[in-house]
Order: structure tokens, then sequence, then C-alpha cells
């Protein structure tokens, strides 16, 4: 047997045998945040490394959704970097799927010819979607063709502050539940209006080069 292979099952023997770690491993697989897939190695670590970091906030809101159908596409365009409004991805899908990688929405599929997927993004200026906080208050993105796009209609009486991710609400344009979106940069408040003036920024990074994965828009 090769010697990784002998001293990663001894290690997971060691993690298994132990029922504090083991119950402390479950608990956290079950409130782990929205995430439909462990297919690439790359895209596992992503996940383990964005998981650390945002489970304690997120956790209770989010649950793990497993054996959802995924199509792993790799890109071959990119338009207006470095904030593409279109991506065009090598692979099959079907208009209306959502995208993400390593874990965030990138965007919608516009449409497919033969084997190339067109892909709108968070960042075009017509790309619009349902989103919710960790406080679950409903509001709209509106991507602006640029680093940062607008949060409206997030009611002024609700916490919100810079930092803060924001996440599909399943709402509307049938976007599954739960998928981080965007994080906010800026939150602006006129005594005059009742919604805040908030500028956030996708969490996907288009300079990162990896699969892309495409999701069923029907996926609660």
């Amino acid at each position: 047997m090769n010697k990784k292979v002998f001293f990663s099952l001894f290690l997971l023997s060691l993690l298994l045998l132990d029922d504090n770690i083991f119950r402390i491993f479950k608990e956290k697989v079950r409130s782990t945040l929205y995430y439909p897939y462990f297919v690439f190695k790359t895209e596992l670590l992503s996940f383990l490394n964005f998981k650390k970091d945002m489970k304690i906030k997120y956790e209770r809101i989010f649950k793990f959704k497993e054996q959802i159908p995924v199509m792993a596409l790799e890109p071959v365009y990119y338009n207006r970097f470095p904030y593409p409004w279109e991506i065009v991805l090598r692979g099959k899908g079907n208009k209306e799927d959502v995208v993400i990688k390593e874990g965030v929405l990138v965007g919608k599929v516009r449409g497919t010819e033969k084997d190339l997927v067109e892909v709108i993004t968070l960042y075009h200026p017509d790309f619009k979607c349902s989103m919710v906080s960790k406080s679950g208050v409903l509001c709209l993105w509106e991507g602006r063709g640029a680093e940062f796009g607008i949060i409206k209609f997030y009611s002024s009486w609700a916490p919100i502050k810079k930092g803060d991710t924001l996440f599909t609400s399943g709402i509307t344009d049938n976007f599954p539940f739960g998928i981080p979106a965007v994080v906010v940069d800026s939150v602006i408040k006129s005594e005059e209006e009742i919604f805040f003036t908030i500028y956030a920024r996708p969490l996907w990074n288009p300079h990162k080069y990896g699969f892309y994965l495409l999701i069923p828009p029907s996926v609660k």
C-alpha cells in the first residue's frame, strides 16, 4: 500500500476513534453552508477554508444539500476583464442553470451553443437577484458593470454593516436558497429614506482560474 495512503487512513482511524472529535465533525457537517458538491480536490479545499471563516456566523441558517446533479465546465472566455459581464464556458448546460465557483455565486446561463455555455455574471448591469442577509432581511442585488453593485430595498431599521455577506434568497429567478453571493462594502443612510443605500461586491473572484459548476435552478 502507498505510504501516503496508509498514513492518511491511519490518521482518519484515530479521528473516528475519538468520540468527541467525531461528534464535532458531524455537527459541523450538519450545520454547513449551502454547498452542492465535493468533486474536485481544489474545490473541497476552498470550501473548507471558506467554511472555517463563516461557520460561526451562519450555522443554523443554511442546510447542507447533497446528491444535487452538477456539471463542471472549463472557462474559455471573459469579456470586460477584470469585472467580466459575461463569460463563456466549455461544456454542456441548460439555459437558466445557476453558475457557482468555489461555493459562491457567479451568475446564470443565458444561452448555449454546441459545447459552449454563455453566462451572464453578477457584474452585468442587467443582472438582478433577490438576496437575504443573516438577519433574514430580503433585498435586491443589481449589477452595475463595475467592481461594486448596489443593494436595493434593504430596510433602514434592519442591522447591516460593512463585511456582511448576503445570500441568494431562493424567492425570485429560481436561484437556490443560501448561495453566498456578495459582501457589503459600504452602507449609507439618509434621514428621509426608509431604505439604506448599500454598495457591495461579488464574492466570486474572476482572477482565479478554476472549474465552474452548473446547478439546476429548481433546487430548493
